[in-house]
Order: C-alpha cells, then structure tokens, then sequence
C-alpha cells in the first residue's frame, strides 16, 4: 500500500516565506536574472559608506535622534479564513525599519541623488512608451499618423538608448 502524504504538508509558498534571508536573497538574485545574469551584487566600501550615512540621517525618534535599524522581513500576505479568503499567492520580501516600517531612503550625495533622477526618469519613460505604443497603433488604423506623436516615439526611443 502506498504511503499517503501528510496532511500537514505547507504549501511551497509558506515553507519559502520561512527558509530564511539566505534562502530570500537567493530568490532575489534570481529574479534580477535578465538584468544580472552572474547573480552578483559588488559592494564597495563607497557603498558601504553611503548605506550607513543614509540609515544614520533618517530619524526614527526626533526626540533621541535613534537611526533606522533596517530589517529584511520575509512573509506571505494572510488571508481571511472566516471570509474565505486564501493566503495571497505570493511571497514579500523587503527592508523596513526595526519598527515594521517602511522607510524611503534620502541620497545624500550628488552621485547618488542624480542615479536615483536617472532611474526616475527611466522609468517614467519606459511607462509612457505603453501610451505611445497605443496612439501610434490608433494612427496605424486609420492611416493617418501624427506627427508629435512619431516625434515623441523617436525622442523617447532615443532616451531610453
């Protein structure tokens, strides 16, 4: 007769949520696997110095000027049994503060304030080129074709190059 498998079996989900941060960093490199195919983080002591001056300047408590302590948290979001309502199908991993919160880091040199402009400004890009898809598709079908709107198709291509 074959063995039957425990009912007590936790979903893959929940086992990932509590493997651990090793586990969780692991998962993390791979999901930047298109972006960083070598799976590798280098950190330099300008890193280091930068992390540190940003967790130092942001104040959790005014009063004793205490710095945010960062944690890496890993969980999967609850449900609601009594509704019916099941445990989301994923898993968070993220920094917060030793209280449980989140905290929105402040560069503190022009190096790293004008990367985080940059990284901005990608993004906003990379957003609007689902608009410009959109009205050059609309321009497609009814054959006729705007001219801002190839013009900001080619200033945008350009900027994301």
């Amino acid at each position: 007769m074959p063995k039957r498998k425990p009912e007590t079996q936790t979903d893959p989900l929940d086992r990932f949520a509590t493997a651990g941060l090793e586990k969780a960093l692991q998962l993390v490199l791979w999901k930047s696997r298109f972006e960083n195919p070598e799976f590798t983080v280098t950190v330099t002591p300008e890193d280091l110095k930068a992390f540190e001056d940003c967790v130092n300047y942001l104040k959790t408590n005014e009063r004793t000027g205490e710095s945010v302590r960062p944690q890496v948290r890993v969980f999967r979001p609850e449900g609601i049994p009594e509704r019916n309502i099941a445990p989301k199908n994923y898993v968070v991993v993220q920094m917060l503060d030793q209280d449980g919160n989140t905290f929105r880091p402040i560069e503190n040199n022009e190096a790293d304030r004008q990367r985080q402009v940059t990284a901005d400004d990608r993004r906003r890009l990379r957003d609007r080129c689902n608009v410009i898809a959109a009205n050059l598709q609309t321009d497609l079908g009814s054959n006729t074709f705007s001219t801002s709107t190839i013009q900001e198709a080619i200033q945008t291509l350009r900027q994301l190059a």
